[in-house]
């Protein structure tokens, strides 16, 4: 559904411009309209994710297109610019959902050919080793415990080449 958005939205555009260049919309800057539906468009996405940068950066650069109207000209482009960024970051730190990415388990395809490839584990995960060796190998530094509850597997094959596991 949002790829069909964007596709009518830029098609939309398009023609606009074209009806622009054949003086049909006199008096009135086309491509200033455009672009603030697009940055529109994007603030209106941005809102229910609550990303921040993408709804305060629109309104900074819909600002800015529009200085001479909003009698903002002192202040454009670079303070606003910077506004935005300072009040995404304050909104950002503010607003932290609180949430961490945590990685349960995982899986790392290998295929190596003539080559290496060395990958740092904690001690307390376990590895479960299903990499297909030809003249190559699995090596293991530092062995973990394997007693935690996050599972890492290795699939793939390394051929002429090998894979080092380091426990930290």
């Amino acid at each position: 559904m949002k790829n069909k958005f964007w596709g009518v939205l830029l098609i939309l555009a398009a023609i606009a411009v074209l009806l622009n260049k054949i003086f049909i919309f006199e008096g009135f800057s086309l491509i200033k309209f455009v672009v603030t539906v697009l940055l529109i468009s994007i603030i209106v996405k941005s809102i229910p994710k609550r990303e921040f940068g993408g709804i305060l950066f629109p309104i900074a650069f819909i600002s800015i297109l529009f200085d001479d109207e909003l009698g903002i000209t002192a202040i454009t482009p670079f303070p606003v610019l910077l506004a935005a960024a300072l009040g995404t970051a304050g909104l950002s730190i503010i607003f932290h959902d609180g949430k961490k990415t945590m990685y349960i388990e995982g899986k790392i395809n290998f295929d190596l050919t003539f080559g290496g490839s060395e990958i740092y584990v904690p001690k307390s995960w376990k590895v479960i080793n299903n990499v297909s060796c030809t003249l190559g190998g699995v090596s293991e530094k530092n062995r973990g415990t394997g007693e935690g509850s996050n599972v890492l597997e290795l699939t793939g094959r390394a051929t002429f080449g090998g894979v080092t596991i380091i426990y930290v």
